[in-house]
């Protein structure tokens, strides 16, 4: 079975995503901000990463610049409401496209 994370500040939006992808058939686990999200990805292994770009704790970017040192090889959705200038391209640099994101 897949495992999924979903890393989202609001509750209304994990429990959602959730509910989702167990009636697909998923393993699904939840954090709520940037650092639980650092912490599980390090303590465990993961198929999926969704995950809104503001968290409090640790800014997305910040995750998935973590995940790259830490050579993890995961693929993540990006959920968010809005994104700037300065985050799209700093998540171009990290190699993450238009196609990655969920807004």
């Amino acid at each position: 079975m897949h495992k999924i994370l979903v890393a989202d500040d609001e509750k209304v939006i994990r429990d959602v995503i959730m509910r989702f992808l167990r009636l697909k058939g998923y393993d699904v686990y939840m954090a709520e901000d940037g650092l639980e999200t650092i912490h599980k990805m390090a303590t465990d292994n993961f198929d999926l990463l969704i995950m809104d770009l503001r968290m409090p704790g640790m800014k997305g970017q910040e995750i998935l610049e973590q995940l790259r040192k830490s050579n993890k090889e995961i693929p993540v959705f990006i959920l968010t409401g809005t994104i700037d200038a300065d985050e799209s391209a700093i998540l171009r640099k990290l190699g993450y496209s238009s196609n990655d994101i969920i807004g």
